[in-house]
């Protein structure tokens, strides 16, 4: 369930991400995502690969050994099992996980209205909603 006032928590954590350097590890797309989970519902979603890679090398690595895939796969099997629901992309609503196809294959961010925030090595990222391909329900 998410933490009451999470509305103004959701702005000030955009905010803080886009003005946080990208780091494998400590402040890239998935931990983004995760750390926003976190914060409003308490819930480490990245517990089985957090602090497991520092690079997109290691990343990759880390996310094949604990999900035998990638962001999509990873998402798709750890945010059910942490209960958190798959809905459609065009339902998913502000403060929700959204996963879409970048450069790099895929990436997390967080719906922020009809566009998704995404962490890149060029800042924050923001992509429209009808881009994702997948989305999690963080409530």
């Amino acid at each position: 369930m998410r933490e009451i006032g999470w509305e103004k928590l959701l702005s000030e954590y955009i905010a803080e991400l886009g003005s946080q350097p990208f780091i494998w590890g400590e402040c890239d797309c998935c931990l983004a995502g995760a750390n926003w989970v976190r914060r409003v519902t308490g819930v480490d979603i990245a517990q089985r690969f957090r602090g497991t890679y520092d690079c997109q090398k290691s990343a990759s690595a880390a996310l094949q050994k604990v999900y035998k895939g990638g962001v999509l796969k990873a998402m798709k099997k750890a945010l059910p099992a942490m209960g958190f629901h798959e809905v459609c992309p065009l339902s998913a609503q502000r403060g929700d996980l959204a996963c879409a196809r970048v450069d790099a294959g895929h990436a997390m961010g967080i719906v922020v209205g009809k566009m998704v925030a995404f962490k890149a090595k060029s800042g924050l990222v923001y992509l429209p909603i009808e881009q994702s391909i997948s989305a999690w329900r963080v409530s």
